[in-house]
């Protein structure tokens, strides 16, 4: 939902559990691709996209964004 019009693809390509992240926790990692019709997008652009999802699921799972 916090991809906006441009996410074209998501997928998830690791999940981690384990004693260094503490009980319950998990480390998902994903990979988004973004498309435009008609244009390439700017890094300018999809910068506060990135803010939107990590806003997005930090809201729907409690998580957090850890590296960038």
């Amino acid at each position: 939902a916090g991809g906006g019009p441009h996410l074209e693809h998501l997928e998830i390509f690791d999940v981690f559990t384990g004693a260094p992240l503490g009980t319950g926790r998990k480390s998902i990692a994903f990979r988004l691709s973004f498309r435009h019709p008609e244009r390439t997008l700017t890094d300018e652009e999809l910068a506060p996209v990135r803010e939107s999802i990590a806003d997005a699921v930090a809201e729907r799972v409690g998580g957090r964004l850890r590296g960038g």
